[in-house]
């Protein structure tokens, strides 16, 4: 069999390898692109001369790969049509690196004539990319935003170094992805190494045209490096920033409560006693956003218990925060800010103020009072059988959010402690709010009191659904026969 590295004298005319690439200067040799081994390499062979086969005297193509035959075709007719001079090689029969292939002819009279042996490469290896491998911008654009003063300032255009990746070759392409990450909209810029470039960090130019097109909002840049032959690297990491070139960028800078002590901060202390009637959310005047941003402000996280959201209209920056929300977090820490929901509806926090609400004291709750005609002493014989009318006053703070429990005690015929629960965990009613709790103390139970005793009436409200309970001062009126 004919060697692939055997010189032939008058070797035949080199084969055409569909799918090797075009050689350039200091890339590999005769690259076959890693498309063409999708499936069987097809090699076609110009037609050699003294041709003329038929069926007594038949001519031979055989094609040699590595020292392997590959297949060895026979032609019986003349002339022969150049559609049949091909050989398919098979895709799983190439190695990587570098192969060797070579074809001989045997013509009609016997004689055998062959061709110098073809080198050819298959990379079947994707690019390394460096081990930081991060697309490098201005500092200032990571931290600041990407504007139009930048733009300005930098003769409209964004400056990005991508690192040189391991064991560059001439003919890699860097192909730089600009990303918006709001509406998954990309522009790809491409630019391939040579023999001059190939060590060097690779240098973008994103134009101010471009940058205006692709929009304003949060954006990417990332890359990968695909090989001549066509193998694409691992996707790089991205650096992310905000662009703000058509406006301004927003500015949310954390809100304040009027009532708060001290001047606006992003900690803050809250008396109740200044809120009994609501509080004032205010955004701060050097916040910035747009008539098309709509704009909540949150008091406490959302769905948590006494949260509210309070939305803002265009052209204010002040919300009322409703009383029995506050109430909620009497002797707590809640959390508060507002945020922009962009017409992208992509959504922007603001910074938060973290407000610590003090307690209110029981002292400043009503004391629950006997109905009239009653009145302290009570006398047995004069409560009736629907038992003895007791009136809770509304409170400040009350709403449709309270609790209310009362509960009577005092001390049997026999000196024992007894107690009834007469409203359990009651929601207030929006009528209560303004008149407020009426009850009937059983007379069962106010009859089985010693008498020339005290007992005790008892209210307890909770303002955040049971969670904690304050207590009011006692009635404690006299019982006679």
């Amino acid at each position: 069999m004919l060697s692939t590295h055997q010189q032939i004298d008058a070797p035949l005319d080199e084969p055409k390898v569909i799918g090797v690439l075009e050689n350039i200067d200091g890339g590999q040799f005769n690259l076959l692109a890693t498309s063409a081994l999708s499936k069987d390499v097809r090699v076609e062979f110009p037609q050699w001369h003294n041709s003329e086969p038929s069926e007594q005297n038949p001519e031979y193509l055989e094609l040699v790969l590595n020292d392997d035959s590959v297949e060895r075709k026979q032609f019986t007719s003349h002339p022969i049509p150049s559609s049949d001079l091909y050989i398919n090689l098979p895709s799983d029969s190439l190695r990587e690196g570098s192969n060797f292939l070579l074809y001989k002819v045997t013509s009609y009279t016997g004689d055998e004539y062959g061709s110098d042996s073809y080198r050819m490469t298959v990379d079947l290896t994707p690019p390394e990319l460096a081990f930081n491998d991060e697309p490098l911008i201005d500092p200032a654009i990571i931290q600041d935003g990407l504007t139009e003063q930048y733009l300005i300032d930098h003769d409209g255009t964004l400056q990005v170094n991508i690192p040189a990746h391991i064991e560059p070759e001439p003919g890699n392409r860097v192909i730089m992805k600009y990303l918006n990450v709001n509406n998954g909209e990309y522009k790809e810029l491409v630019k391939v190494l040579d023999r001059d470039n190939q060590y060097d960090p690779t240098k973008f130019e994103l134009a101010e045209a471009l940058i205006r097109e692709m929009g304003d909002g949060p954006h990417t840049i990332s890359y990968e490096v695909e090989d001549r032959a066509g193998n694409p690297s691992k996707t790089s990491k991205e650096v992310e920033f905000l662009v703000a070139v058509i406006r301004p960028p927003r500015v949310t800078p954390h809100p304040w409560v009027v009532q708060a002590e001290g001047s606006p901060s992003q900690y803050a202390d809250l008396n109740p006693d200044k809120t009994v009637s609501g509080a004032t959310g205010q955004i701060p005047e050097e916040a910035n956003y747009y008539d098309d941003d709509r704009v909540v402000f949150q008091f406490g996280e959302r769905d948590a218990l006494g949260s509210i959201s309070l939305p803002v209209p265009w052209g204010v920056k002040e919300v009322k925060i409703p009383a029995p929300n506050i109430a909620a977090y009497f002797g707590k820490s809640v959390p508060v800010y507002y945020e922009l929901t962009l017409p992208d509806a992509t959504e922007k926090k603001s910074e938060g103020l973290t407000l610590a609400i003090g307690n209110f004291a029981a002292t400043k709750f009503p004391v629950p009072q006997l109905q009239s005609p009653f009145s302290d002493p009570v006398s047995k014989a004069s409560i009736p059988s629907t038992g003895l009318p007791v009136h809770q006053r509304n409170w400040v703070y009350i709403s449709v959010m309270s609790l209310v429990t009362i509960t009577v005690s005092g001390r049997d015929t026999q000196g024992q402690s007894v107690s009834r629960i007469v409203l359990d965990k009651h929601q207030v009613t929006q009528a209560q709010v303004t008149d407020g709790v009426r009850v009937n103390l059983p007379k069962d139970f106010i009859t089985s009191l010693a008498i020339n005793s005290r007992f005790t009436v008892e209210t307890k409200v909770s303002f955040n659904g049971g969670e904690r309970w304050t207590t009011f001062i006692h009635l404690k009126p006299n019982l006679l026969a």
